[in-house]
């Protein structure tokens, strides 16, 4: 994904609620790690450790897309496809990628639900019709036969980026 800075599409009122949730947490972590008590710290470290869960569950698991490829991020591991590689956006269980090797790839954050099924996924509406029209305006070139390559990469930049600002307040108060 060299082309351009990726977009990322995000599910607003998820992201924003489970962040909302991920700030609770870390809030109540950062008054347990101020008190003096004994257990205070570990208390806070878990309630910064379940915050650090939250962003990446509601925030950093997304899909993201330039003009010639797409990707999805799982607990700080991405995996990008080139488009070409893209035969469907599917919505129907959850926002998923099907790849012409026939094999998929979703998104936790779009992942299907018991809601979504009786609601038929609504709220994956409006991403879906963003990454179909960033994969209709991408570059069509004839994809290969066989699986589809797929490059995996660790996404250590934005979680060490999150930990410090996570952590170094908790540590800060402990000491």
């Amino acid at each position: 994904m060299t082309e351009m800075r990726a977009k990322a599409v995000r599910r607003k009122a998820f992201a924003w609620t489970t962040m909302a949730f991920a700030a609770a947490f870390y809030a109540f972590g950062l008054s347990v790690a101020g008190g003096e008590e004994n257990d205070g710290f570990a208390v806070a470290l878990t309630m910064a450790t379940v915050a650090f869960f939250f962003w990446t569950l509601a925030w950093d698991s997304t899909y993201r897309y330039t003009a010639t490829h797409v990707s999805t991020t799982h607990f700080l591991v991405t995996t990008t496809v080139a488009w070409r590689d893209v035969a469907l956006i599917d919505s129907t269980t959850g926002l998923t990628l099907q790849l012409r090797d026939g094999t998929t790839l979703g998104s936790i954050s779009y992942g299907g639900s018991l809601l979504g099924t009786f609601t038929g996924n609504i709220t994956h509406r409006r991403a879906r019709s963003i990454l179909q029209d960033a994969h209709h305006a991408a570059r069509r070139q004839p994809g290969s036969s066989g699986p589809v390559p797929r490059h995996h990469d660790f996404e250590w930049r934005r979680g060490l980026v999150t930990a410090v600002v996570i952590y170094s307040p908790i540590l800060a108060a402990g000491l």
